[in-house]
Order: C-alpha cells, then structure tokens, then sequence
C-alpha cells in the first residue's frame, strides 16, 4: 500500500493565517485601541492650544462666593516658554501691576489647558431658533456671553490667535457646567461642552491667590548680619554676625555667646519663605492702612544685612474685637522696600520668632558640616600628652596611610552633630591641667575647633574662635566618646574588623 507524502502548503497556510490573526489582534490591542482613546481624549479638551506659546491667560466672572477679574501675562520673550506644560515667570496685569506666583500659575495653565468635557452636545441638528433657546437655557447666549458675571477664560497665544471658553450655568441633573468655545474670535454654538465644576474651582480664588505673596527676595548664603526686635522673646536688640567660616557670634547687651549655625539658618529660612496670608492694602503708607494698623503694637523687626544690600521687615500684631483661631490677635506686616501692607501666618512668623536661647550652640557641629570634613587634629596636653592627625581618605578615615577603627570616628561625630550641651556660662573659663583639643578640616583649612576638659565628673568644652569665648557644660554621655586616651583612635585596624 502507497502512503501519499503530506502537503506542506496546508501548514504553511494554516501557520499564515494565525499570524495574520495575531497581527490583527496585536494592532487591534496595542495600535487603532490607544489610538482611539486618544482621539476621544482629544475630543474631550475644550482648549486646543497645542505647542503655541501663551502670551496672556484671563479670568472674568461672578461666583455667589467671590468676583474674579484678573489678566496674567508671560514674563518671558522666549518663544519656547510659556506653553501649557512648560515652567515659566509670570507676571499679573491686572487690577494691578505685580509679580504672580509662578508655580500657581504653571499649574493654573496646565489645568485649564488640560480641561476635559464629561459630554458633548451637538446641537447641528438643531434649527436656530431652537439653538438660540437651548444656549439661553445654558446660559450661553450671545447676551449672556457678553455680561460681565458671565465666567470665562481666554487664552491669548503669541502668534495672535485666541482661545476663549464662556461657562453657563450647571446642569441641573448633574455637576457639570455648560460652557462653549470661541476660536480666534469665532464662536461654535453647534458644540456644547458639559465640564465638571471642580474644574472651575479657580473662580473661587481672590486676586491674591495668582500674585507672588513672599515680602522679599532673599538669598540666605549671602546674608552677613541680622539684626532682630522681638519685646516678647528678649529686652534689646539681638545682633548676629556671620563669622568667616559660616559660624555666627550673638551679642545682646552686654552678653556674647557663639551662635548655632542650624538655628539660624533655620529663621534665615523662614524669612526668605515668609508669605503674605492676604492683601490689606497696596500701599503701606495710605489711610487705609495706616487706619488698619491704628492700635497696633511692634512685635518684631528684622534687619538683614547681605553685603552692602539691606532689607528691613517690620511686624505689628492688633488685638481684634472677635476672637478667633490666633487667640484674638492678627498679625501684619510690610517691608521698607516695598509698598503692600500684609496679614501674615501666625504660624509662619514663629518660625522668625525665636529667643535668645534658641539661637544658642546646642550642637558643637552644625548639620551642614557634618560629612564635610576631611582632617581631625586630636591633641592633648597636661598629663599624658600626645598629638597625631586623621585623613579621610574614599570616605575612610586613615592614620598615616593606614585604616583605623571607624565606628569609634562616626559615633564621635554624630554625637557632636546632635543636641549635646547642657548648661551655658556667661562668665569665661579656660581648662586648667588636662585639656583634648579637636581641630576639624576643611580642605585643609581649620573649621571648627573644639577644647575640651573636666572638673570632677563634669564636662565643659569651648570655642576659642567666639568673641568671649563663653564656656559650655556638656551632656554625660558624650565623654566615653572623646578620645581622652591616644590609643583610643589610633589603634590600627586588623582584617576585617572595626
């Protein structure tokens, strides 16, 4: 009996037809499908801005909470900036003249650009008398788009063309709002978009939500000396210096003490960051305001020297007739460089607000140098005296080339970075007999020194580099960390041990 060799075309076939399928299938999932959603996403953006540069956004309307009228321009003239997805410097046009808040409205225009409608209703096959009266009932006639109540947002693109959305009233069996769209001055009744009304939340917002609400400008590297008032915290006025290697000296009165590098760049922070909460008045020296502050007291003052460059702030605090939630007190404050008069935080201005003490070394080695170092200098005199130097070097510290133990370095410095003295002394004291000096690098300049003895069970150290220099009792804990013995750091480390 002949068997009948098979027919390779029939797998062939079958094998083609399965991947054509597949293909099918593939395109179907991974190509026409996202490319769908991403046309009826399209569909759904009432703004069709593209890559055009923005050159104005504007904001009209009439909410039962608030009346919005404001216009925000770019502040740049480059081409590429100022488009919705972009980060760029905005400035307010009006009502008044003054620097927007540039993330709010970086966001502000991603929002709007990105607003997408829940609906659409197509109205073509509508005759005009019935267009007319459904966009009446919208509230989207041509006499309603033109009240001054009437909500709405135009962009103004840099090529000249135009974007406007006009907003109705709401749907009354859902949350969205009816609102049309007008391009280059053209406006398409046929189409109405149904938004919802989170998306139209910015109507809610005063005009001081859009505008740059920080008092002043203010780089805290470049600051030199401050100068603080503050009756409540301290008699006097507190002055603090920067010393050449980013430390600072206190001086109130007749006391003098070495300042923490964190406390103040702490306040020096809060001061650059300090914001308006509201507007109260465009100018500081009008009757308006001069009638709000009537019956106000001083509460702080701060002058800050960077260079040659002053800035003066000036808070005063009035007790109100109502009480509420700052304990019956508002807090306002203006600048000597500009003219608005503010309400502030009362949280932000505790920031600022801080005593005497606070701005007192309570850690002998400020945050900021804590990994900076690259030399230790440990050296001892009176009894049992010795001198030697470590090296950082990848990170490890050596001595003379060689690795030593260095958890023993690390807990050292990490206690010395932490809240570690105890007691103040105003009156100046030195070491008599044993005394371990600690000398910290920088790139092989000397940035912190620290000279350290007791008295009985008590441990002081100071900083001869501070005008007085004032002496400070240490906490317990950290002398078994203090290298009181030379072989204590020195001890050379064997295999893989620490």
């Amino acid at each position: 009996m002949q068997t009948k060799a098979p027919r390779p075309i029939v797998p062939l076939l079958l094998a083609a037809g399965l991947f054509a399928l597949g293909g099918t299938t593939y395109w179907l999932e991974y190509g026409k499908k996202p490319q769908d959603e991403a046309n009826q996403a399209a569909e759904k953006k009432v703004f069709d801005l593209g890559k055009d540069p923005i050159r104005e956004v504007s904001l009209q309307g009439h909410t039962e909470k608030s009346t919005l009228d404001v216009k925000l321009g770019c502040g740049v003239t480059n081409e590429n900036l100022c488009q919705a997805e972009s980060t760029s410097k905005w400035e307010m046009l009006s009502p008044l003249k003054a620097k927007a808040d540039d993330v709010t409205v970086n966001s502000l225009v991603k929002n709007i650009a990105g607003m997408a409608a829940s609906e659409r209703i197509d109205l073509r096959s509508e005759t005009a008398e019935k267009r007319a009266v459904i966009l009446t009932d919208y509230g989207l006639s041509t006499g309603q788009r033109s009240d001054i109540n009437t909500r709405k947002i135009r962009f103004s693109l840099s090529n000249g063309k135009t974007r406007t959305a006009y907003f109705g009233v709401k749907n009354p069996i859902s949350d969205g709002i009816f609102a049309l769209l007008e391009k280059d001055g053209k406006v398409d009744e046929n189409l109405v978009y149904l938004i919802p009304d989170w998306q139209l939340s910015v109507f809610e917002q005063k005009t001081s939500y859009f505008r740059d609400k920080r008092l002043f400008s203010l780089n805290e590297k470049e600051v030199s000396e401050l100068e603080i008032t503050s009756p409540d915290q301290f008699k006097g006025t507190l002055r603090l210096k920067k010393l050449p290697l980013n430390d600072w000296d206190l001086k109130l009165g007749s006391q003098k003490a070495a300042g923490d590098s964190d406390a103040v760049e702490g306040v020096l922070s809060g001061l650059s960051f300090l914001s308006a909460k509201d507007f109260v008045s465009e100018n500081k020296s009008s009757e308006d305001a001069k009638k709000t502050l009537a019956g106000s007291r001083e509460v702080y003052s701060a002058v800050i020297r960077s260079g040659a460059n002053i800035k003066t702030l000036h808070v005063r605090e009035k007790l109100l007739k109502a009480k509420d939630s700052s304990g019956g007190k508002i807090l306002y404050a203006f600048t000597d460089g500009q003219d608005p008069l503010v309400e502030i935080d009362r949280a932000n201005f505790e920031k600022i607000n801080r005593s005497f003490q606070d701005f007192r070394v309570t850690k002998l080695i400020p945050t900021t140098q804590r990994f900076s170092f690259s030399t230790i200098t440990v050296s001892r005199k009176g009894k049992n005296p010795f001198h030697f130097t470590l090296e950082k070097d990848a990170g490890a510290w050596m001595l003379e080339g060689k690795a030593i133990p260095q958890n023993k370095v690390e807990a050292l410095l990490d206690r010395l970075s932490s809240k570690v003295v105890k007691e103040f002394s105003s009156t100046p004291s030195s070491p008599s007999g044993d005394a371990l000096t600690l000398s910290f690098h920088d790139a092989k300049e000397i940035s912190l020194v620290l000279e350290f003895w007791k008295v009985g069970v008590r441990l002081y150290v100071r900083d001869p580099r501070h005008s007085g220099p004032e002496t400070w009792e240490l906490m317990s804990d950290l002398d078994p960390l203090l290298p009181w013995n030379e072989a204590d750091f020195t001890t050379v480390k064997k295999g893989n041990g620490s």
